[in-house]
């Protein structure tokens, strides 16, 4: 339970560090700027919180996301703007 919300909060920070209409950002300089100074969680916890991210509507994947350390991801501008 407590991976569940380690997770979401992973996901959540992930998500919040993705500026909308930037350009895209390496996979390794999102996880690098949200953990900044703390311990990286494990890759499993990583990986599914990056999962969660992809599966927004307003982020694009560039790449293969379970590859994570060599894929890139941007966050859209919302379309009704």
């Amino acid at each position: 339970m407590s991976d569940d919300i380690e997770i979401v909060e992973l996901e959540e920070s992930f998500y919040g560090a993705l500026v909308p209409g930037m350009r895209q950002r390496k996979i390794a300089w999102l996880i690098a700027t949200v953990c900044d100074g703390r311990e990286i969680p494990s890759d499993d916890i990583v990986a599914a919180a990056l999962h969660r991210l992809a599966d927004r509507s307003d982020v694009k994947t560039f790449g293969i996301i379970h590859h994570w350390r060599h894929s890139e991801i941007k966050r859209l501008i919302a379309l009704s703007t």
